[in-house]
């Protein structure tokens, strides 16, 4: 939902976390709405660590992003890359 109050007022934007896990992309078709640009960027960080909570465990290598974007161009990515490395047997 926006609101075309006073510029720089109340204007709330919607983004939209799509997300990658290696390969696979998934689209979010619903995004949240924001006020403002360190809003977004927190929720990235907590979307990815959800994403790397949830598939990380028994993986052996992965490349994790959170793609976000509003209704025009790409705002910001944050990625994380995983690796398990057996150091001994």
């Amino acid at each position: 939902m926006q609101d075309f109050g006073a510029p720089g007022i109340g204007v709330r934007m919607l983004y939209f976390f799509d997300t990658r896990d290696n390969g696979t992309f998934v689209q979010d078709d619903v995004g949240i709405d924001f006020a403002d640009l360190d809003a977004v960027k927190t929720q990235a960080a907590l979307s990815l660590t959800e994403l790397a909570r949830d598939v990380l465990p028994g993986s052996i290598k992965r490349v994790l992003s959170v793609e976000v974007r509003d209704a025009i161009r790409p705002i910001l990515r944050d990625v994380m890359t995983f690796e398990a490395i057996v150091l001994a047997n």
